[in-house]
């Protein structure tokens, strides 16, 4: 059997944009006709599956995971970095900054003679309006609460300043969601724009079909190291048997994502190579807490307490990954593997917890969860094991798009979620801040966790910022607004002649370091 291929997985702080970057305003809306993928093996193409259809690809938008997969390759930031435990913050769109003496004021030092897809010259103004955007658009604003003012003295020059000192304000830039965008193009586009996207990077959009394919090219104005790969295929292949078939059959070349039963075939297959990684995605079961039954502690507390989360993990992964015993893992400050695991499996307990809310004879609810995201198997353990305390669940799957928008407005009541983002004050902020993102229509609201979070972001002592992180933890298991399940590992699988391949955080990867032997 061929031997695994250990990758490192360098986790992301904020999905950081290497080299990603791209698109322009060429490219064909979903359901148009999309450019033909290159056949798969030629050297200069490369064709990778992806397990839903995108959403958009607008940075400052969207949080779809299988969208960034393709931006991870469409936009520049300003700074890079190797994620969230990484302390090697590198040159972007930036070529240096200095910071000032209170660590409140970043003047940043701009590249010069670099394009936007569109033709455009990148200036300063462009990565004032890029941050000014992420600062009130609601999926990205949780990011920016640091920020006071974004200034452009001139064409090369950025200054930020900041309300209060934020120890992670450069990882933070370096996230997907500060993907540097064109004014020009975002303005001229409208709402159409995360269907025409524009970046600096070395790949530029070129169309996009619906359900079936996104395709880029390579920008020949890019102003970095021109890429071996020309031109990136990314194909739509929700199930991942049909994905492996098409890996095996050398109708596509990567295959991101791809599942923990799957490994032992690929691993005997002579002409695939699989790279595994710890993973940053946390699996967890969450709860509209303004809606009734939900609104009682001691309703979700007994379900916390139903829940056998190593069943979960054996019915939906087979336990490949590690049970997770809060919502941080060993990469995140914060974590503590000392602490026992969270939400103990007690059923007696979680009876008597129903009884005491009024709800001996249990009730009926949805669990929510959005295709393509590989939740099936836990909704549907979660569903039998609920049914011991009376609780009959009917699981409720919907398109992404759709899922999405219902999630948004509060109108779920029980949900099967995935989240991915190795920083504690991203996982934290994202999950459990009140105006978190993945703090679905902000129904759950704990101001101690907010004054925490923001603490934390000023403590320059790892230690102490740790232990704030902790504190959040145990407040956390106590509301039991959300139930962390497990950290599925990461698995990639890819013909063996391509090479230079990075897996970053569960759904990033620079096409630009792949090339074929």
């Amino acid at each position: 059997m061929k031997r695994l291929l250990s990758l490192a997985l360098v986790v992301m702080l904020v999905l950081s944009l290497f080299t990603a970057c791209g698109g322009n305003n060429a490219g064909t809306t979903p359901g148009g006709d999309a450019a033909p993928a290159a056949p798969s093996g030629e050297k200069d193409s490369v064709i990778v599956a992806m397990n839903a259809d995108p959403t958009g690809f607008d940075p400052q938008v969207t949080l779809d995971a299988t969208a960034m997969m393709v931006m991870y390759n469409i936009y520049d930031t300003l700074v890079e970095s190797d994620g969230a435990c990484s302390s090697d913050i590198r040159p972007g769109l930036a070529e240096s900054w200095d910071i000032s003496d209170d660590s409140m004021v970043y003047t940043f030092h701009l590249k010069s003679g670099v394009k936007f897809h569109n033709g455009e010259p990148f200036t300063a103004a462009d990565a004032k309006y890029t941050i000014e955007r992420a600062m009130v658009e609601p999926a990205t604003a949780s990011y920016c609460t640091s920020i006071d003012k974004v200034e452009a003295p001139d064409d090369s020059t950025l200054v930020v300043t900041l309300k209060v000192p934020f120890a992670n304000f450069l990882m933070n830039l370096g996230g997907s969601f500060f993907g540097v965008v064109n004014e020009k193009a975002v303005t001229e586009a409208g709402e159409d724009y995360g269907r025409n996207p524009v970046g600096t990077g070395p790949y530029k959009f070129v169309s996009w079909s619906s359900g079936d394919n996104v395709a880029l090219a390579y920008n020949e104005d890019y102003h970095g190291e021109a890429p071996a790969i020309k031109n990136v295929t990314y194909r739509v292949l929700p199930d991942t048997s049909t994905a492996l078939v098409a890996l095996q059959n050398g109708e596509i070349d990567a295959l991101p994502n791809s599942a923990p039963i799957d490994a032992p075939t690929i691993e005997e297959d002579p002409n695939l190579n699989l790279y595994s990684a710890p993973g940053a995605t946390i699996a967890y079961i969450g709860f509209n807490t303004q809606t009734a039954p939900f609104d009682n502690e001691k309703v979700r507390q007994a379900i916390k307490y139903a829940i056998n989360k190593e069943e979960v993990f054996m019915g939906a992964q087979d336990g490949d990954g590690v049970l997770a015993n809060s919502p941080l893992n060993e990469v995140m400050d914060g974590y503590n593997p000392d602490d026992p695991v969270m939400n103990p499996y007690d059923l007696e307990k979680a009876k008597a917890l129903m009884a005491e809310a009024g709800h001996a004879d249990g009730f009926s609810c949805s669990i929510k969860l959005a295709a393509g995201q590989n939740r099936e198997k836990v909704a549907q353990v979660v569903q039998a094991q609920l049914k011991e305390i009376g609780i009959t669940a009917s699981i409720e799957t919907l398109e992404k798009g759709t899922y999405f928008e219902q999630m948004a407005v509060g109108n779920y009541e029980v949900y099967v979620g995935g989240l991915n983002w190795p920083d504690a004050d991203d996982m934290l902020t994202y999950l459990f801040a009140s105006d978190g993102p993945f703090n679905w229509g902000s129904v759950y609201s704990n101001p101690t966790i907010d004054e925490l979070l923001v603490q934390a972001r000023q403590e320059n002592d790892a230690a102490k910022r740790s232990e704030m992180y902790q504190q959040i933890v145990k407040i956390t298991d106590e509301d039991a607004n959300k139930i962390p399940l497990y950290f599925p590992n990461q698995y990639f699988a890819a013909k063996n002649s391509l090479k230079g391949v990075r897996v970053i955080d569960n759904c990033y990867y620079p096409v630009a370091s792949w090339n074929w032997e």
